[in-house]
C-alpha cells in the first residue's frame, strides 16, 4: 500500500482517478489495514509495557430488568460480526504494526456475584475491568457479573486503540437494539442502514491527506505555530512524592450545577458561541490564573468523525490539537472570549496533521518542558442526545432497564485532563491527573476556582479580566486568612535595650557569655557594655548615630554590640577580611562616624576606636545618659548583595528583634538555655543566636574559629557544654553531618537555613534528634529580620521530594502575590510578600530601592510588606513550599549573591566588554558560580579576573569558573542567551592554567590534602576555589594543614592567594616542623606528588 501511495502524486490525480486509487488500496488491505498515527502511538506505548492498563476503557451498565442472558449473547455476536475491527488482532507484518479486523466473538464470562456486599461486587468488577489487554490476540472482552435475577452487571472492556468516546454511544445503541431482537421483539434499526463503514477506510483517508501539497500545508501551518507556542510552566507551584510503583493515576470529580448549565446554554446563545467554546475559554483563564501566564498551550481532543459516513463505525478517531491562545489586548471575558474562539477555529481547520507528528517536530520537545508539548489537556464530550435517547428506549417493549455503572475513568495519557461531559440535562466533571505530580486537595481547589469563574462570567459576561483574576473562591479565601493569624502571646518591652536590662535585673548572676574559655554573668556584660556605651556617649555619639563594628569573634564583639545600643546607637558589623573598597562602601553608606575595632587602626573620615582605647573604656564607671528609644528604632545595619554593584545596608529595628526571639512559637527559650554562635556576625543568622541568648536570660557560647570548621572540635565543644539551642546555615549543617551526625544529639531546638534542604542530609540526621520536630527548616530575608517562617521537621518523608519552608512566625503575616499584586489560588505559585512584625526600616541611603521593595499593602495602605523576589506556593495544608527566585538573586553557600553584582565587578576590569554570572550545578553534581565575559581579541587569564574580583567582592562572591567569548550569545529579544552558556559549560573547557608542573614536598602535602577534599588533582598554580572548593572547605584545608605542619594558616591568608605554590611558599615562610612526608592524612596517590626534578 505504502508503494501505491508514494508511486502516486495525489494532487495531479482528477477525482475519478482518485476513486480508483482509494478503490485499489481497499482490495490491497481486505485481510489488514495499517494503522493511523494515532494508534501507532499507543502500539508502541503497549509495547513498552504489555501489562498496563493506562489505556482500557469501554463502559458498565447496571441492568436492574430480569435479563435473557442467552439473547445478549446473540446480541453481542451481531455486534462483532457488524463490526469486525471489536474482533481485531494487532501484529507485525514486515516490521510494521498492523490492524488484523476478524469476526471473532468473544465469550461472554458470567460470574455470580449472589449474596456479596457492594464493595467486594465493586472491586470484582474494577479487577475484571483492569486486566490488561493482549493485542496480539484481542483487544476486547465481555463480562456479565449477577447479582439476582434482576440485578446485573455488564462491563464491555476495551483498549483505547481501536475505541473512543463516541464509540461508546454507538455501541449501546446497537446492543440494545440487537438484544430486542435477539429476545423475539422488533428487528434492530441497524440493518435497514446496512453495514457501516469500515475503520479502514478511515486509515486510508488520513494517508491520502497527509500526501501531496495539503499535507505540506498543514505541516507549515503547525511549524509556524510551534514557533510562537510557549512553554508552560507546571500548575502546582509545588512538587509531589513519586508513588512507589510507578505512575498512579487519580482523579476528582464535581458537577455544574442545573441552574448554572442552563444560564450557560442561554448566554452562550446570546454571545453567539457554543457551550463548548464558554467553557474552554473558562478553563483557559483558569490556567492563566495558574501559571501566571497570559499565554498558554491547551491539549484538545477532537474527533474525525464529522463525515456523516463515519457516523456508525467504531474506531479510534480521536487526535489531538495543541491550541494555544494570548489574551494580551482583551480586557473583559467576553472580548477574551472572542479571541479564544478565534483561537480554537485556527487551529480545528488544521486538524488533520496527527498530533504524533506534530509533537515530533523540531522544536517540539524545547517548547513542552518538563511537562510535554501539552501539559494539560480540556476533554468536552458532549453526549447531548446520546445517553437520554438511550433512556428513551428502555420504554420499549423488550428493553433493558440499566443505568451507567462508574469505573474508573481511562487513565490517561497527560498528567492532567479536565473533562467535562455533557449530557444535554447536565454536566458532569471529571479532573484526572498524575499523582506523582499533583494532590488531590490541588485539584480539588482548582476544580472549586473553574466553577467560581463559571458563576462570575455567567452573572457578568462583560467582567473586566483584572477583576475575574481577583476572584478565588470563598474557601480559599477563609483559609489564607486563617493561615495569617499569628497574633503572639508576648506584651513585654518592645526595644533590645528594654528586654536586656530586665534580664540582667532577673538574672544577673546567671552566664550570659561564654567566650575565650571565659563566662561573663549578666551583670559582669552589662557593666562591660555600659563602659563602652559611656565611653561613646562621651565620644558624642547619640541616638541613631551608626557606629561600624570590626571585631574578631570574642567577647569585645558581643559587647560592642550591647554598648551600641545602649548608647542608643545603631552598629554596623563588618567582616575584617572584606576587601577594601567593600569595607569603604559600607561605611560610607551607613553614614558611620566611628568604628569599633580590637586593633589600632586610623581614618580621616571616621574615629577609630581600637586597642588603645578599650583601656580607657574599661576604666570607666559605665554610667549611660538614658536614651528614650522605641521599638521603631534602628538597631543594626547589615549588608547584602546588590543588584546594582553596590551592597545594600538594611536597617533593623529595635520591634524586629525582639519579636524574633521572645515567646515565639517556633522555639521555646528559658534561662537554662544554651545558644551556640556559629554565624558570622556580619550574618543576619546571628541575630537568633545573640538575642536569642541574651534576651531570654540564656547563655550564649562562643566557640573559637579554628572549632568552628573542625567536626571533631565543634561536636566536642557542643557536648562539653551541652549546648541545646542553635542555628545553621544549611551549607554547614550538611558538612557536619557528613562528618558525624551525632553532633547534633544535645539540640533542643537547631534552626537551619539558607538553602533548600538535603532530604539525604535531614535522613542522616534524624536518628540523632532528641525528639521529633528538634531539627526546624527555616527561611527569612535579612530585610525581615532574619526568620519569617519556620517548618519543625516531625518525619523526614513527611513531605516529598522537598521540605517545606513552613508557616509564619508569631505576629509575621506571608502573602503570595501576582504580578499585580492579587493573591493567587492556593497551591499556586506567586512571588512572597511579609508583613507584620518583622518588617524592617528599609535600605539605607537607598529610597527608591526601599520604595520598590516595601510597598503598601493594597488591602491596607497603612501596612507595610515586603517583596521577596522568592517564588512559593502554598500546600493545602498551609505550608509554604520555596520554588524559586523570581529574579536571579541566589542563595549560595549559605550568603545572598545577585548574580548582576559580580557581571557588574567584572565589567570594571579594562579587557571585559560584558559579562554575564550564572550559578550551575553540573552532571556531577559541581555546584559553582560561573563568569562569561565578552573581551574581543585580548582575553583576560583566568587569575588575572579573580585577582581584580577578589579586590572587590567577599571570596563567596567569586566565581570558580571562567569562559572568556569573543561575544555573548544573544537570543531573539536581544538578550543574553543563558540556555546557550550553560549548554557551552559541558562543551567547552574553561579557561584553564598551564599544565601541572613538578611539586615540591611541601607542595605535595597541600596537593593530597587538596585533592583529598575535592576529589581533583591540582596542578601549583591551580585555584582552590576554581576546581569547586568554597569557604567551608577552605577552612577544613587550612585547619588540616596546620594540624599537620605546624604552621598557623590562617583562612584570610589563604583567601587571597589559594593555590599550592602560594600556601606551600606560606607555610615555608613560618619556619615551622618541616611537612610529614609519611602524609598520614593524605589519601592520595603519594607516587603523583613526588619530586622528581627529571620531569
Amino acid at each position: 500500500m505504502n508503494e501505491l501511495l508514494s508511486s502516486q502524486n495525489i494532487e495531479s490525480l482528477s477525482p475519478e482517478e482518485k476513486r480508483e486509487l482509494l478503490k485499489a488500496l481497499l482490495e490491497k488491505q481486505t485481510s489488514q489495514w495499517s494503522l493511523t498515527t494515532g494508534q501507532k502511538a499507543l502500539w508502541y506505548l503497549y509495547k513498552l509495557n504489555s501489562q498496563s492498563t493506562a489505556y482500557n476503557t469501554g463502559f458498565a451498565l447496571r441492568i436492574t430488568s430480569v435479563l435473557n442472558i442467552d439473547a445478549l449473547h446473540v446480541a453481542l455476536k451481531n455486534i462483532y460480526q457488524r463490526h469486525p475491527l471489536l474482533g481485531a488482532q494487532f501484529v507485525l507484518s514486515d516490521d510494521v504494526p498492523v490492524c488484523k479486523p476478524a469476526i471473532i466473538v468473544p465469550e461472554l464470562q458470567v460470574t455470580n456475584l449472589n449474596g456479596r456486599a457492594e464493595e467486594d461486587i465493586y472491586a470484582t468488577v474494577l479487577a475484571a475491568y483492569q486486566q490488561p489487554f493482549s493485542l496480539e490476540t484481542s483487544a476486547s472482552r465481555c463480562m456479565l457479573f449477577s447479582i439476582a435475577p434482576a440485578d446485573h452487571i455488564f462491563m464491555f472492556s476495551v483498549h483505547h486503540i481501536i475505541f473512543d468516546d463516541g464509540t461508546t454511544i454507538v455501541l449501546l445503541r446497537e446492543l440494545m437494539q440487537a438484544y430486542r431482537e435477539a429476545a423475539g421483539y422488533e428487528a434492530a434499526e441497524w440493518r435497514l442502514a446496512g453495514k457501516p463503514v469500515d475503520f479502514g477506510q478511515y486509515v486510508l483517508q488520513e494517508q491520502l491527506q497527509l500526501q501531496g501539497e495539503k499535507g505540506a500545508a498543514l505541516y507549515r501551518f503547525w511549524e509556524t505555530q510551534l514557533d510562537t507556542m510557549p512553554q508552560m510552566p507546571p500548575l502546582s507551584g509545588y512538587p509531589v512524592a513519586a508513588p512507589s510503583g510507578g505512575i498512579i493515576k487519580n482523579e476528582v470529580g464535581f458537577a455544574i450545577s442545573v441552574a448554572s448549565y442552563q444560564h450557560l446554554k442561554e448566554q452562550s446563545r446570546m454571545q453567539g458561541v457554543t457551550v463548548f467554546s464558554w467553557l474552554l475559554a473558562v478553563f483557559q483563564r483558569v490556567i492563566m490564573r495558574y501559571t501566571a501566564q497570559q499565554h498558554i498551550t491547551v491539549g484538545i481532543p477532537v474527533s474525525g468523525r464529522e463525515h456523516k459516513a463515519f457516523a456508525d463505525t467504531v474506531g479510534y478517531f480521536v487526535n489531538l490539537l495543541p491550541v494555544s491562545v494570548n489574551s494580551t489586548g482583551a480586557t473583559t471575558f467576553t472580548t477574551y472570549l472572542n479571541a479564544s474562539v478565534a483561537a480554537f477555529s485556527e487551529a480545528f481547520q488544521h486538524k488533520d496533521l496527527p498530533f504524533a507528528t506534530i509533537a515530533a517536530m523540531p522544536g517540539a520537545r524545547e517548547k513542552g518542558g518538563a511537562d510535554g508539548l501539552v501539559p494539560v489537556v480540556f476533554n468536552y464530550l458532549s453526549h447531548n442526545g446520546g445517553w437520554s435517547g438511550l433512556m428513551e428506549q428502555q420504554q420499549s417493549p423488550g428493553s433493558l432497564v440499566f443505568s451507567p455503572y462508574h469505573l474508573p475513568s481511562q487513565e490517561d495519557a497527560f498528567d492532567f485532563t479536565f473533562e467535562l461531559k455533557d449530557e444535554g440535562g447536565s454536566i458532569s466533571g471529571n479532573c484526572k491527573f498524575n499523582a506523582g505530580k499533583y494532590e488531590p486537595a490541588f485539584i480539588q481547589s482548582f476544580c472549586e476556582l473553574f466553577l467560581d469563574y463559571l458563576d462570575v462570567t455567567l452573572a457578568t459576561p462583560s467582567v473586566e479580566l483584572k477583576e475575574l483574576d481577583v476572584h478565588l473562591s470563598p474557601r480559599m479565601r477563609q483559609q489564607l486568612a486563617v493561615w495569617n493569624e499569628t497574633r503572639g502571646t508576648y506584651a513585654g518591652n518592645m526595644t533590645v535595650t528594654g528586654v536586656w536590662h530586665e534580664m540582667v535585673s532577673r538574672y544577673p548572676e546567671r552566664n550570659a557569655l561564654f567566650a575565650g574559655n571565659e563566662y561573663y554573668t549578666y551583670a559582669a556584660l552589662d557593666k562591660a557594655a555600659a563602659q563602652l556605651a559611656q565611653y561613646l556617649q562621651l565620644q558624642g555619639v547619640k541616638r541613631g548615630d551608626r557606629v561600624g563594628l570590626m571585631l574578631s569573634r570574642n567577647a569585645e564583639m558581643i559587647i560592642s554590640m550591647l554598648g551600641v545600643l545602649k548608647a542608643g546607637a545603631i552598629y554596623v558589623p563588618v567582616d575584617p577580611g572584606y576587601p577594601e573598597e567593600r569595607i569603604r562602601v559600607m561605611l560610607e553608606t551607613a553614614a558611620c562616624s566611628y568604628l569599633i575595632t580590637d586593633t589600632d587602626l586610623t581614618g580621616d573620615q571616621i574615629t577609630c576606636i581600637g586597642a588603645r582605647q578599650w583601656a580607657d573604656i574599661r576604666s570607666l564607671e559605665g554610667n549611660v545618659e538614658a536614651v528614650e528609644l522605641s521599638q521603631g528604632d534602628g538597631a543594626y545595619i547589615m549588608y547584602t548583595s546588590g543588584s546594582t554593584g553596590r551592597p545594600k545596608g538594611v536597617m533593623s529595628m529595635h520591634g524586629n528583634i525582639v519579636n524574633l526571639v521572645k515567646e515565639n512559637r517556633y522555639v521555646k527559650v528559658g534561662p537554662d538555655d544554651k545558644f551556640i554562635l556559629i554565624s558570622n556576625y556580619v550574618f543576619d543568622g546571628c541575630t537568633f543566636e545573640i538575642f536569642g541568648a541574651l534576651l531570654n536570660g540564656a547563655t550564649l557560647y562562643l566557640p573559637a574559629d579554628a572549632q568552628i570548621f573542625d567536626a571533631g572540635a565543634i561536636k566536642q565543644f557542643i557536648h562539653l557544654h551541652n549546648i541545646n539551642i542553635g542555628f545553621w546555615t544549611t551549607a554547614y549543617f550538611n558538612q557536619l553531618i557528613d562528618a558525624d551526625p551525632a553532633v547534633i544529639s544535645t539540640f533542643d531546638y537547631l534552626t537551619t537555613g539558607g538553602e533548600v534542604m538535603s532530604r539525604m542530609h535531614i535522613s542522616k540526621a534524624f536518628p540523632y534528634c532528641k525528639r521529633p520536630g528538634s531539627l526546624i527548616n527555616v527561611y527569612g530575608p535579612t530585610e525581615c529580620t532574619t526568620f519569617s517562617t519556620y517548618y519543625p521537621i516531625i518525619s523526614y518523608d513527611e513531605y516529598s521530594p522537598q521540605l517545606p519552608i513552613g508557616q509564619p512566625l508569631s505576629n509575621v503575616q506571608t502573602y503570595i502575590l501576582d504580578e499585580h499584586l492579587n493573591p493567587v489560588p492556593i497551591g499556586a505559585r506567586g512571588e512572597l510578600y511579609i508583613g507584620g512584625a518583622g518588617v524592617s526600616a528599609g535600605y539605607l541611603p537607598d529610597s527608591i530601592v526601599t520604595e520598590n521593595r516595601f510597598i503598601p499593602a493594597p488591602w491596607d495602605k497603612d501596612t507595610r510588606i515586603y517583596a521577596t523576589g522568592d517564588l512559593v506556593a502554598h500546600r493545602p495544608d498551609g505550608m509554604l513550599h520555596y520554588a524559586g527566585r523570581k529574579d536571579e538573586q541566589l542563595k549560595f553557600r549559605g550568603y545572598r549573591v545577585e548574580p548582576a553584582e559580580i557581571s557588574h565587578a567584572l565589567c570594571q576590569h579594562p579587557q571585559v566588554l560584558t559579562a554575564c554570572v550564572l550559578h550551575h550545578v553540573d552532571a556531577n553534581g559541581n555546584n559553582g558560580l560561573y563568569a562569561f565575559v565578552a573581551s574581543g581579541e585580548q582575553q583576560p587569564e583566568e587569575q588575572t579576573l579573580r585577582d581584580f574580583l577578589m579586590q572587590l567582592l567577599p571570596h563567596y562572591m567569586v566565581p570558580a569558573y571562567y569562559y572568556c567569548l569573543p561575544e555573548l550569545p544573544l537570543n531573539q529579544n536581544g538578550k543574553v542567551d543563558k540556555g546557550a552558556l550553560i549548554r557551552l559549560i559541558s562543551t567547552q573547557i574553561p579557561v584553564q592554567q598551564d599544565p601541572a608542573q613538578p611539586f615540591t614536598p611541601a607542595e605535595a602535602t597541600v596537593a593530597a590534602i587538596w585533592e583529598e577534599l575535592l576529589n581533583k588533582t591540582p596542578g601549583p598554580d591551580d585555584n582552590f576555589f576554581a576546581q569547586g572548593g568554597h569557604s567551608l572547605l577552605a577552612w577544613r584545608l587550612c585547619t588540616r594543614l596546620t594540624a599537620h605542619t605546624g604552621a598557623d594558616i590562617q583562612l584570610a591568608q589563604f583567601v587571597k592567594e589559594p593555590t599550592v605554590r602560594a600556601i606551600s611558599k606560606y607555610i615555608m615562610q613560618q619556619h615551622q616542623k618541616p611537612p610529614n612526608k609519611e602524609g598520614r592524612l593524605m589519601k592520595a596517590d603519594r607516587e603523583k606528588f613526588r619530586h622528581t626534578p627529571s620531569k
